[in-house]
């Protein structure tokens, strides 16, 4: 008869070695699922100065991802959240020192992507969507 205590320890060993390699190997993922991916809605709110980037209330990042994260942008395809709202600030002749930002939000309708920006500057609201690709004025709105 064949003993086989010796070979137990040898088995559990090898079970934990390809255990423990396996959970090492799950945890080296590229926490891409962590990003905001394209079409996805990059939501802002609360009055905020422009570019600090941050999270909302919600948790939801505000930036995008890749290279372009500073920005809020997601790809070379787009502009980002801070450029958006730079075009939105000029159209308006408001200084981004006296801006109230209500609203920043990524958002695509019909396949398109656009960015909505809320602000406010002494009593004046200003509602802009700004194309993502071209940073083009899609529609623009001030309610005094």
């Amino acid at each position: 008869m064949r003993s086989t205590t010796s070979a137990r320890p040898a088995r559990a060993l090898a079970a934990t070695t390809a255990l423990t390699a396996a959970l090492v190997l799950a945890g080296c993922g590229n926490d891409e699922g962590d990003q905001p991916q394209a079409g996805d809605d990059i939501v802002t709110s609360g009055p905020q100065s422009p570019g600090t980037g941050g999270t909302d209330d919600g948790g939801t990042a505000t930036g995008g991802t890749g290279d372009d994260s500073a920005t809020g942008g997601t790809s070379s395809d787009d502009i980002g959240l801070d450029e958006a709202t730079r075009i939105a600030l000029e159209d308006a002749g408001v200084a981004e020192a006296d801006a109230t930002i209500q609203r920043q939000e990524r958002d695509q309708d019909d396949g398109r992507v656009h960015y909505e920006i809320e602000f406010s500057q002494g009593g004046v609201e200003y509602d802009y969507e700004i194309d993502a690709a071209t940073g083009d004025i899609i529609s623009s709105d001030r309610d005094d």
